[in-house]
């Protein structure tokens, strides 16, 4: 995997942790709940975060949607 996609899928790590972040700030997430989310997201492989983005595209939706609305992932 070059280095370039491997920095996207980083910042896409990001982007969904940033989310988590912004729906516990906004009382959307318990505590528990936006810590166990970022322990998952943190785990994945650059191949779970490459299919997520995948799906994105194919359900036109946010990544950080995906994974903290619980729509169906590979992982």
């Amino acid at each position: 995997m070059n280095k370039s996609l491997k920095l996207k899928l980083e910042l896409i790590r990001k982007e969904i942790i940033s989310e988590i972040i912004a729906r516990k700030a906004n009382q959307q997430l318990d505590t528990n709940t936006a810590f166990k989310f970022i322990q998952e997201i943190n785990n994945a492989t650059y191949k779970e975060l490459q299919t997520l983005a995948v799906e994105s595209v194919i359900h036109n939706k946010k990544v950080s949607d995906l994974f903290i609305d619980g729509t169906p992932l590979p992982f």
